[in-house]
């Protein structure tokens, strides 16, 4: 009896045992659980968006080392828009569901206009001392002192050509006037247009693109207007154009042109190119090195660019020395014709293409913030970034044949820009947009006198009822130095400064 009494309290006192011993592993394994939790939090997505395609494959694996070595707990999710970008940001913003970081242009509209709706951050709070210091040049402030970018890219516009089929057509060095250039072009499409070879080509499939390329930047050289404003006189003369527009046209006729150039794309123009389709072109440097390193891979023994080719006396304009011309400029200011203004030596503006913006309802503007200042905006990711695409920064600058990094040139970052780019709002243009009317006239689809004089009553009048409304300023450099833009810089600011108070 007692054995059957013992055997039964055993099983007994072993059941407890075991229903402890379970009690006790799940209360183990609930902590552990616990514990493994408070350790693995969901990493903060930070999204960024661009329309660069070109650096792609550097910043796919700059972000791969990033999301896997910062110490954050951040990972960046990076989406290339090729095409569709603006249409993107636009459906984005109407549904609130615009990404943390943007890539934006310092003259797309969508960028500007929403500033005004104050989408983007303010990042002047953000930016120490140390970060000014450094950044020094690249900032680019907006209305009342704030900051919505940081610049880090820059170009020119140069001349692109092949070495190889100026080689085949005899041609040593590539030309230095639009006259020589039309000649070129010219000699080169009767010559190899049966191999379906041409002398020249441009994207006019998107006008403003090509327009700003082709025409606008040597047009501010040569005559010391920038976007069609005369700062001499204060008023807009896109009259002054006419020599440049039908250098254009020319070189778009059949006889040295490509056919079917109104249907180009930039991607186009880039693949024929890279295939030795197209002998000469306008472009903006800022990514052209870097496109023919990673997207239309190009031997770079095999192509060329230069400065854009001066206007020259025989397609009209009186050759002017720069010492006259600087002695008596208001004199240089009257001096203009139906075939445009005399030529003279001013300096080409460069292009600031664009820089990143944080989203101003970013749910992780402090996340956001820390991507852009450690990884985007670090001097080790530009300085790098800058030599392996081989690609013009405001801060840094590759050279051609070293590597070595260069300073940009402050006076063509100081060329004033038109009353219609610094205050959209105060030049209220009616008809047809500029961009439009000079590629139909550079396409021969209108008359080149009839569009330009149609562009300059067009903006005079916008220009002039901004005034009235008091939305405008009245822009008059009557000391303006185009070789010099630096040196009436203040005069210039103090002027457009009314714009910008509150």
């Amino acid at each position: 009896m007692r054995s059957r009494a013992n055997s039964r309290i055993g099983q007994c006192i072993r059941m407890i045992c075991g229903i402890l011993l379970l009690f006790g592993l799940c209360g183990c394994q609930t902590g552990n659980r616990t514990e493994t939790l408070e350790t693995s939090e969901e990493p903060v997505t930070i999204t960024i968006w661009t329309n660069k395609a070109s650096d792609s494959a550097y910043m796919k694996q700059k972000i791969a080392e990033y999301n896997e070595s910062n110490e954050e707990n951040i990972r960046i999710e990076y989406e290339i828009y090729v095409g569709n970008y603006e249409q993107a940001i636009e459906v984005a913003a109407s549904t609130s569901k615009l990404p943390d970081i943007l890539y934006a242009g310092m003259e797309d509209s969508l960028y500007r206009q929403y500033i005004q709706e104050e989408r983007w951050l303010d990042l002047s709070p953000y930016l120490s001392e140390e970060l000014q210091e450094r950044l020094e040049g690249g900032i680019y402030p907006e209305q009342d002192g704030r900051i919505y970018q940081v610049y880090t890219r820059c170009g020119e516009i140069k001349l692109y050509y092949n070495k190889e089929i100026f080689k085949r057509c005899g041609i040593e060095n590539p030309p230095e006037t639009m006259a020589e250039m039309i000649q070129y072009a010219a000699y080169i499409t009767d010559k190899l247009s049966k191999n379906g070879i041409y002398g020249f080509a441009q994207n006019m499939k998107e006008p403003e693109s090509a327009v700003s390329a082709a025409l606008l930047a040597g047009m501010a050289r040569d005559t010391g207007v920038y976007n069609g404003f005369d700062y001499w006189k204060g008023r807009y003369d896109f009259t002054l154009y006419s020599a440049g527009v039908n250098a254009l046209k020319a070189l778009l006729s059949e006889e040295c042109g490509m056919p079917g150039c109104e249907y180009l794309t930039s991607n186009a123009l880039h693949d024929l190119f890279a295939r030795g389709k197209i002998a000469m072109y306008f472009a903006d440097s800022s990514q052209e090195d870097c496109i023919y390193q990673n997207l239309f891979p190009m031997d770079e023994e095999s192509y060329g660019s230069v400065s854009i080719p001066k206007l020259s006396p025989e397609l009209g304009g009186k050759k002017f020395e720069l010492e006259e011309f600087l002695a008596d400029p208001k004199a240089y200011a009257q001096n203009t014709s139906e075939e445009g203004r005399i030529v003279c030596d001013g300096v080409q503006p460069i292009h600031l293409s664009g820089g990143w913006v944080v989203t101003a309802a970013s749910q992780h503007e402090e996340e956001a913030l820390t991507v852009l200042w450690e990884l985007l905006y670090s001097e080790e990711f530009l300085e790098e970034y800058c030599i392996e695409n081989a690609v013009d920064s405001i801060l840094y600058r590759t050279g051609e044949a070293t590597g070595k990094l260069q300073s940009v040139s402050q006076q063509a970052l100081s060329l004033p820009e038109a009353p219609h780019v610094f205050n959209p709002e105060g030049v209220q243009v009616t008809g047809n947009g500029v961009y439009d009317v000079l590629a139909q006239a550079m396409l021969g689809e209108r008359d080149v006198a009839e569009s330009l004089q149609e562009l300059t009553e067009q903006y005079n009048g916008g220009y002039g009822s901004g005034i009235i409304n008091g939305k405008g300023v009245h822009l008059k450099i009557v000391d303006y130095d185009p070789g010099d833009p630096e040196a009436t810089r203040a005069e210039y600011l103090r002027q457009i400064m009314p714009l910008y108070k509150e």
